[in-house]
């Protein structure tokens, strides 16, 4: 009964229901996190599509931060890099600047994608998932 709640605000996706899922995951029982992760990540895409960009990536970004469950969605983190004005370009420098592994893992694989107007110096750097031959020798 819980879990068809929880999933209904996720449906709803405007401003109301993502107060009420994240009040849901500050209190909600460990067993509850997987539908309220995914009821943030359609509640996110719904306030994405009505444009309400802004807390959009504040829903996106709670549910990539590593107190939220431990859980790094990949489409979290697709959709914020199409919700940034840079096409996520400064969001995947920081992140592999940074020290949250499994976001830098998300992020590395982005990096031949940018399309800056400035020359980067030195090649861009790369992860075994990336590269076919570092995997095989």
């Amino acid at each position: 009964m819980a879990e068809a709640a929880i999933a209904s605000l996720g449906k709803i996706g405007d401003e109301a229901a993502w107060e009420a899922i994240a009040s849901l995951r500050k209190t909600a029982a460990p067993d509850r996190a997987p539908a309220l992760t995914e009821a943030s990540v359609r509640c996110a895409a719904g306030l994405a599509a009505s444009g309400n960009h802004k807390t959009a990536i504040a829903a996106y970004q709670e549910l990539l931060c590593p107190l939220s469950a431990g859980l790094h969605p990949p489409r979290s983190l697709e959709a914020l890099l199409r919700l940034d004005k840079d096409r996520g370009e400064e969001r995947i420098l920081r992140a592999i600047r940074g020290s949250d592994s499994a976001l830098k893992t998300g992020c590395h694989c982005r990096v031949r994608s940018l399309r800056s107007k400035q020359p980067r110096k030195g090649s861009p750097p790369s992860c075994p998932a990336c590269n076919p031959r570092s995997r095989f020798g």
